[in-house]
């Protein structure tokens, strides 16, 4: 297979903003080496949360595994190859982030794949990974995201410009300690 001279870069930082990083990893060679060395990765920062409720554990992910899937196939299928510039996994405590390359293509907006219209950027490269069953080319895919946030009351935030993409996936299980220490911090009368 040939190797692609594009890479993917994965970065986790600690807390909810740019700064201290706690782990850094550059990943090249092949599309789909790239594809299986993200997705490991990302899948490591994917933790099970469980509460006891009654006589039951009730066990939730950070993030719907199809839906870091979705989001990362995205990435790699539908961006712009026409430059050396890396897709970046982005890792905070109460977010994961995918930025790719290539704006949306010319006369749609999100909106339009949130109708669930299918648009390839690289349809060589789509074909190949609807073959090896990676995707379903159908234009479900940000549908089915978008439903899987809504069904535990979030949303995915999706940011466009000319040359890029970005997919906001919040953590399902993140607790804002900061929020709920004021909101139980004392009050004197």
């Amino acid at each position: 297979l040939r190797q692609c001279f594009h890479s993917i870069q994965f970065e986790c930082f600690q807390g909810t903003a740019i700064g201290t990083f706690t782990e850094r990893k550059r990943f090249s060679g092949s599309i789909l080496k790239q594809l299986e060395d993200a997705f490991y990765v990302i899948s490591r920062y994917n933790r099970t949360r469980s509460e006891i409720k009654g006589l039951r554990r009730i066990d939730s992910m950070d993030y719907p595994v199809n839906v870091l899937r979705e989001a990362l196939t995205n990435a790699i299928v539908h961006r712009n190859y026409d430059r050396d510039i890396s897709t970046n996994i982005r890792i905070f405590d109460n977010r994961a982030e995918i930025v790719s390359y290539g704006g949306l293509p010319p006369n749609t907006s999100i909106d339009t794949f949130l109708l669930g219209l299918s648009i390839t950027r690289n349809k060589n490269l789509a074909d190949i990974f609807y073959r090896l069953e990676l995707i379903e080319a159908f234009g479900t895919g940000i549908p089915k995201m978008t439903e899987a946030y809504l069904e535990r009351g979030k949303h995915i935030d999706f940011q466009t410009s000319p040359s890029g993409f970005i997919i906001v996936l919040p953590n399902l299980n993140y607790i804002d300690e900061k929020r709920i220490l004021k909101l139980n911090d004392p009050v004197y009368f």
